[in-house]
């Protein structure tokens, strides 16, 4: 399985922190809107962002675990697990003994807020768990098929 990114506009992929091209909170236009997303598989080093993105950032583990750092205390997150890190919080996660595939999201939008409040979707350092890979597997194929389109 090959890794995807998708990008709401045409970016320079070199730079990927580089969030002020790919959306950032000051995007009140929407409500929500999804800057990029994307599917990474076998996984097997870390990720750090010492600064955070100017977006939220969601990651959907559907293989494997993984931990993810709050103020230096792991969190273990594993499969059906989603975690949405805020914008501007310094994140850092690392593989475990195995590989892991994630889909992930970036987004942002005048009212994020209150549709995670709507829907109890809660943010970093909580933990989502979730019992239907299928539907957001599915929801995700979407997602990336209106990239491509537009």
């Amino acid at each position: 399985m090959k890794n995807i990114w998708n990008y709401l506009i045409d970016v320079d992929t070199t730079n990927l922190n580089n969030t002020k091209k790919l959306g950032s909170r000051e995007n009140i236009q929407y409500p929500l809107v999804v800057n990029c997303a994307g599917k990474i598989s076998n996984l097997t080093n870390a990720d750090n962002n010492n600064t955070g993105r100017l977006d939220y950032y969601l990651l959907y583990i559907y293989k494997g675990e993984m931990n993810v750092y709050n103020n230096g205390v792991a969190q273990c997150v594993k499969e059906g697990d989603v975690i949405i890190f805020p914008p501007n919080k310094h994140f850092r996660h690392e593989c475990l003994n195995t590989t892991v595939s994630y889909l992930w999201a970036h987004f942002t939008g005048s009212d994020v807020n209150n549709i995670l409040n709507k829907y109890g979707i809660l943010l970093y350092p909580k933990i989502n768990k979730v019992n239907c890979e299928n539907r957001i597997s599915n929801r995700f194929q979407k997602l990336f098929e209106r990239f491509k389109k537009n």
